[in-house]
């Protein structure tokens, strides 16, 4: 038999350990090899038997065979890395610059090596004749009444869950070990899945479909017919239909066989997608996200990877999902900036959809109101197909009123709401039905608290921030590192006890109205009140209920939630981050203010929105208002062009943090020296270091190396990677930490 070789990743996570090694392959484990399958080896100088993962397997080896060690075991489960997807993982190491491990692990579930049980149920079934079970009814009725209930349920339905027996008629172990010796029943054990987010209520309705709908379904249909498939890039204003147009094309992947990733930006948006989506298509849909148990994402996993469930939602992290036969995969809010990793390794989905499909011959669609600026230049220059919604559904477009904060504060208003948000909320406050959401981009009561005495400033004692002010638990917090401290009454540099709380979060702005309007019942969702298992739902569902009549939060409700009732939206400074130090700050105004505004007025009633602003006439505003995504890309296009900003270069952060600020510096500058000299052949590279605009977070000092260079040209971006692996290997056994970061969403 001929002899095999199989290249294994330890499951070590060391740099210096970051390649294949290759191992003998046994004979007798030669079947059980293969192209991502988790193992067991030697390893080592005491050869330690560790895990590792398979990464392919040759009759050839460049090992002398003298030093060659050979495959302990294999692990007989089904969480195998898919062999067509090893070549992701080779791409993502290289791009990413991350190592073999933190690749893998991205697609293997983070219980793998705590193998969960499966869930087992007992089924009773009746076995005996119903002659002979009506004899023993009739003469047993008062000897045995339990016995009676439990055959009489089986007589209507003969094969029941015992949990649901036992609860119908509480029945004993001895009440099933009496039936089973007199063979009425016998009991065996099944297996059942966890179900995810089993307390969603499917939604069934059906609409009616639009031209618009009907050519994005059509157009998707005929590019999966292709050879050579483009990304859709649908631009469909809020409440135009793009959830049902992601269903119809889901159905015809169904239709061939095919399976479907359907990508969300945030947790909050799962009970409404996933409603929709199981009122469609039942059984077939299995969720992954953070909030699942263990047991449950065991579960969910194991449906996907054996083919029982092929339509996937979930956030970032479901685009690795084991999926069977991809046909599409669907990104919703495309434009998110959560689709991106912000730890090792830094992918982006949209990088990892566009991989899967053309392994698999899969067609992505992508949806948002407010596309992505690199995006929507991608299909303005034909690279993507665009398509666009903009006609919606039901009443219309809302009515749009800004009002100018400058003026209210120059008439003497020192609240958080201008004229017109009092009135509206007054309305909301007299009707019977009217809702209304209210958006403020940041938790907390008060973004930070000062003594106005001596001018103290509470500041995180391991970050450069000021603390956040919580009134609920009377708590200044770092919402950067988590440090946490209680509100003093005086002063701890003066001892004077003029402490006061400044500016505002959406704590702040729930007390508010409770104190303006009283008879308005308030709920909150934020961060804060949405930290466990099932809260979002909750909540949502509340609302959704009329329980209470203004929803309170952060950004995470102003994208795609759906409530007929809602007729208010209010955004409070939602330009606050116009000046910050971000080249997307601009985009991340303007889309906040179309997606909070697209909750407005979705049913039979008109919406109304009111933009509280400091910056009224920036083009970012004015676009929003004026619901002009083509005003505001050409405006934001110019200003990227101008300044070199992506989609007109590619850009590169390295990230430097050390304790010791001198340290950090020292190694950031060395980093320049090594990327100019490997990248000085290519005129349009530009390469700034810098303290990073927070300059400490956790107590590390943080400087950043950001590099610009031509979108196109390849061999610049080869020359880079290969400056980066050069830092890399020179910081290895330094006391600075690097990251890396290809295409970063943020310079903070």
């Amino acid at each position: 038999m001929e002899s095999l070789y199989a290249r294994i990743v330890i499951d070590l996570p060391h740099p210096s350990l970051d390649r294949p090694f290759d191992y003998s392959v046994p004979a007798e484990l030669a079947d059980k090899v293969f192209p991502g399958v988790r193992v067991t080896v030697p390893f080592g100088l005491k050869n330690k038997i560790i895990d590792g993962y398979c990464l392919s397997v040759s009759s050839c080896t460049d090992c002398p065979l003298s030093k060659l060690k050979s495959v302990a075991s294999v692990y007989e489960d089904e969480f195998v890395l898919m062999q067509k997807l090893i070549p992701v993982v080779e791409w993502m190491r290289y791009e990413y610059h991350c190592t073999y491990l933190e690749a893998i692990r991205c697609f293997i579930p983070p219980f793998a090596k705590k193998i969960k049980s499966p869930k087992y149920v007992d089924i009773v079934t009746l076995t005996a004749s119903k002659s002979a079970v009506s004899d023993f009814i009739a003469s047993n009725g008062k000897r045995a009444p339990v016995m009676v209930k439990v055959l009489m349920l089986l007589m209507d339905q003969p094969e029941l869950a015992k949990e649901d027996i036992i609860l119908s008629t509480w029945a004993s172990s001895q009440t099933f070990t009496s039936l089973k010796q007199k063979g009425f029943i016998s009991i065996r054990k099944e297996e059942i899945y966890r179900e995810a987010d089993s307390q969603i209520t499917p939604n069934t309705k059906r609409v009616t479909l639009s031209s618009q709908q009907i050519e994005c379904i059509e157009a998707a249909k005929a590019e999966y017919d292709k050879k050579d498939k483009r990304p859709l890039l649908i631009r469909g204003v809020t409440g135009s239909g793009k959830t049902e147009v992601y269903m119809h094309i889901t159905e015809y992947m169904l239709s061939l066989g095919k399976s479907v990733i359907m990508l969300i930006p945030e947790i909050a948006l799962t009970p409404q997608t996933v409603a929709n989506f199981r009122g469609r298509f039942g059984d077939d849909i299995a969720i992954l996200n953070s909030r699942l148990s263990n047991g449950e994402r065991y579960d969910e996993w194991r449906r996907i990877k054996n083919g029982d469930a092929r339509v996937v939602i979930g956030a970032r992290s479901a685009v690795f999902a084991p999926v069977r036969d991809l046909g599409a995969v669907l990104i919703d809010e495309e434009h998110e900036d959560s689709y991106k990793s912000e730890s090792s390794p830094r992918y982006n989905a949209f990088d990892i959809a566009r991989m899967r499909c053309g392994i698999d011959d899969a067609i992505l669609v992508m949806g948002s109101a407010t596309p992505d600026v690199v995006h929507y230049h991608k299909a303005q220059t034909g690279e993507f197909i665009k398509l666009v919604m903009d006609k919606r559904t039901g009443v219309g477009f809302p009515d749009i009123t800004v009002c100018d904060m400058r003026r209210e504060i120059e008439m003497g208003n020192r609240t958080m709401f201008g004229k017109p948000l009092v009135e509206s909320l007054d309305a909301i406050a007299r009707s019977q039905d009217d809702q209304g959401i209210l958006l403020l981009n940041r938790r907390g009561y008060a973004e930070h608290v000062s003594c106005r005495s001596c001018g103290y400033v509470y500041k995180c004692k391991h970050c450069n921030v000021s603390l956040t002010y919580h009134k609920n638990s009377n708590i200044l917090k770092c919402h950067y590192c988590g440090y946490a401290q209680y509100m003093d009454t005086k002063c701890p540099a003066c001892s004077s006890k003029y402490i006061k709380a400044f500016g505002r979060g959406t704590q702040k702005l729930e007390d508010e109205i409770t104190k303006l309007f009283p008879d308005i019942t308030v709920s909150r969702m934020d961060a804060d009140t949405t930290a466990t298992k099932g809260a979002h739902h909750r909540l949502l569902k509340s609302f959704g209920e009329n329980k209470f009549k203004l929803l309170v939060g952060t950004q995470m409700v102003a994208k795609g939630l759906d409530f007929e009732n809602v007729v208010l939206v209010g955004l409070v400074a939602p330009d606050m981050t116009l000046n910050m130090p971000e080249y997307k700050s601009a985009e991340r105004v303007f889309r906040l203010i179309s997606q909070a505004s697209g909750r407005a007025g979705r049913g039979k009633k008109q919406g109304k929105v009111i933009v509280q602003s400091y910056e009224p006439m920036h083009y970012a505003v004015q676009s929003a208002v004026n619901n002009d995504y083509d005003a505001f890309w050409e405006k934001e296009i110019e200003t990227r062009k101008k300044n070199y900003y992506p989609p007109f270069s590619r850009m590169a952060r390295l990230l430097f943090t050390s304790h010791q600020e001198l340290t950090a510096k020292n190694e950031a500058e060395s980093a320049v020296d090594i990327i100019k000299r490997h990248m000085e052949s290519f005129e349009a590279t530009s390469v700034t270091v810098s303290p990073a605009p927070i300059e400490r977070i956790s107590d590390k000092f943080r400087w950043h190396v950001v590099v610009k260079y031509d979108p196109v040209d390849e061999a610049a971006h080869a020359a880079l990677h290969e400056a980066v692996d050069e830092v890399l290997d020179n910081n290895e056994f330094s006391l600075v930490q690097v990251a890396v970061d290809l295409s970063p969403v943020s310079l903070l």
